[in-house]
C-alpha cells in the first residue's frame, strides 16, 4: 500500500490493526479523542491484558469523555476487578449523568454484585438516564431483592422511557427470566 494510501486510511482501520500493546503504550501519548477511541478499541477487543491501564484511567485528572470510554471498555471486557472503581464513579453524583450511566452499564455488564444497593437507590436518582441504566443494571444482577426494588419504584415513576424500562423489566423476572430482565444492550439502547 502507498504511503498516500495509508495516510487515508480511516483511523479505525488504523487502531484495529495496531497491537494491544502499541495501543497501551500509546494511551497516555495522545490527545483525549485519541484516547476514547483506543479505549473503545480495547473494550472492542475484549483485551484483558488492559484491565491495569484501563482502571488507571478512570481517576479524576483524566477527561470525563476518556474515563467513560475506559469504563465502557472495562464493561465490554468483562473482569470484575474493576467494579469497585467503576462503582465508586457511579456513586459520585457531581459527575455528568452520561458518565454515570455508562458506569451503571457496566456495572451491569460485570454482574458486580456489591453494586447492588448504589443500583437500588440509583432508582430514586435525578436524572432519568441514570434511573434507566440502573434498571438494566439490576435486571443483569437478577435477585428477588432488585426486583422487589424496581417493582417498588415503578409506584413512583413519572418518566414515561424509565417506567417503560421497568415494566419491560418486571415482566421478564415474572415471565421466569431472573438475572437477565431483558437484554442489556436492547434496554439500554434506548438511552443512547
Amino acid at each position: 500500500m502507498s504511503q498516500a494510501m495509508q495516510r487515508r486510511r480511516p483511523f479505525r482501520d488504523v487502531l484495529a490493526s495496531s497491537g494491544t500493546d502499541e495501543l497501551l503504550w500509546r494511551l497516555h501519548l495522545c490527545d483525549p479523542e485519541i484516547q476514547r477511541r483506543i479505549c473503545f478499541e480495547l473494550g472492542r477487543r475484549r483485551a484483558a491484558e488492559g484491565i491495569d491501564t484501563l482502571v488507571g484511567m478512570l481517576g479524576f485528572a483524566t477527561p470525563d469523555r476518556v474515563r467513560a470510554a475506559a469504563v465502557e471498555a472495562l464493561g465490554r471486557i468483562g473482569d470484575s476487578r474493576s467494579g469497585a472503581r467503576i462503582l465508586t464513579l457511579f456513586t459520585e453524583a457531581s459527575l455528568p449523568e452520561w458518565l454515570r450511566d455508562t458506569a451503571a452499564y457496566a456495572l451491569g455488564r460485570l454482574r458486580y454484585g456489591p453494586a447492588l444497593m448504589a443500583l437500588c437507590d440509583a432508582l430514586a436518582d435525578p436524572n432519568p438516564t441514570v434511573r434507566e441504566c440502573a434498571v438494566a443494571a439490576l435486571g443483569a444482577l437478577g435477585g428477588w431483592f432488585a426486583f422487589d426494588r424496581v417493582r417498588c419504584a415503578m409506584q413512583t415513576e413519572q418518566n414515561p422511557r424509565v417506567l417503560d424500562a421497568m415494566k419491560r423489566a418486571t415482566e421478564a423476572w415474572e415471565g421466569g427470566k431472573e438475572g437477565a430482565f431483558v437484554p442489556l444492550t436492547r434496554l439500554l439502547a434506548s438511552a443512547r
